[in-house]
């Protein structure tokens, strides 16, 4: 069974040949996000091969230079043998960019306000269950907290 090395994760997993190069990525828990839903139209799931071969469906997404140099589309791409695959940031979406603005846990505090990024806070709440008696919805017993 081929093995598949996820960089700059550092994660490696066994697959079945003629696995999808996704569901691969997936079994190391690594998320490749799929715009198009993964029907090979968009691009977007770019990623360099730096050892190794996959097996791709035939596409018009990147050029002969492109796949000489590893670049392949990672939707329609299937495990062969041993392979070496790099995933972008942009690509990897269990790991989205923005989550490297995000404080740390440790900087958190236990509760209140929590400032995420320029741009937005969060803040937790503690609302009390609902009770056939109070007669009140979601939205007023929000508003009390």
């Amino acid at each position: 069974m081929p093995t598949v090395d996820f960089l700059p994760a550092g994660m490696t997993v066994e697959v079945a040949a003629g696995t999808a190069l996704v569901e691969a990525a997936r079994q190391a828990g690594i998320t490749i996000g799929l715009p198009c839903g993964g029907h090979g139209t968009c691009g977007k799931c770019r990623v360099r091969v730096t050892r190794g071969t996959l097996e791709v469906k035939p596409h018009a997404l990147t050029s002969d230079e492109e796949r000489s140099q590893g670049w392949e589309i990672a939707c329609l791409a299937s495990v062969a043998s041993d392979v070496t695959v790099l995933i972008p940031q942009e690509v990897d979406a269990s790991h989205p960019a923005w989550l490297d603005d995000v404080l740390t846990p440790s900087d958190e505090p236990e509760r209140g306000v929590r400032e995420l990024s320029p741009l937005g806070s969060r803040l937790e709440l503690v609302v009390q269950a609902p009770r056939p008696a109070d007669g009140l919805s979601d939205l007023d017993r929000l508003r009390r907290s």
